[in-house]
This record gives C-alpha cells, structure tokens and sequence, in this order.
C-alpha cells in the first residue's frame, strides 16, 4: 500500500475512536496527517479473556497511543 492507502483506509476508521453514543470526528476536520511506522505489542492474560496493546514509533520507540479490551466470555 501507498501512504494516500494507508490514510484513506485510516480516515474509514475514524468512527472506531469514539464510544458507539458519541458522532465520530471528520476527517476533514484533521488536515494534518502523518504516517508513523509503529510497532504493536499485544498483551493477552492467559485465559485470554483481557487484552491491553501499546503501539509504539519504530524508530525511536517513543509511546504512541495504547488501550485495552475485555472479551466477554461464553
């Protein structure tokens, strides 16, 4: 992919940052963009019921952005 790729697949994703009840951001409201090669570490307990994920800038290891998710089980 090519970096005008990587930000339109991006800005489709936007609605993903907010919690369901909330309007998502418009990419036109954004103009800056860049693209920062990450790496993403995933950590996962062992009944892999809760998952916590750091992302951080490649080259520098400088923090990035992180969260966390719980499954719900059965």
């Amino acid at each position: 992919m090519e970096n005008h790729d990587y930000i339109a697949k991006a800005k489709s994703h936007l609605a993903g940052t907010v919690a369901r009840n909330q309007t998502p951001p418009l990419p036109e409201d954004f103009p800056r963009v860049r693209l920062r090669e990450t790496v993403l570490v995933d950590f996962e307990t062992e009944d892999r019921s809760r998952q916590v994920f750091v992302l951080l800038d490649r080259a520098s290891g400088d923090f990035v952005a992180g969260g966390s998710n719980a499954r719900k089980q059965g």
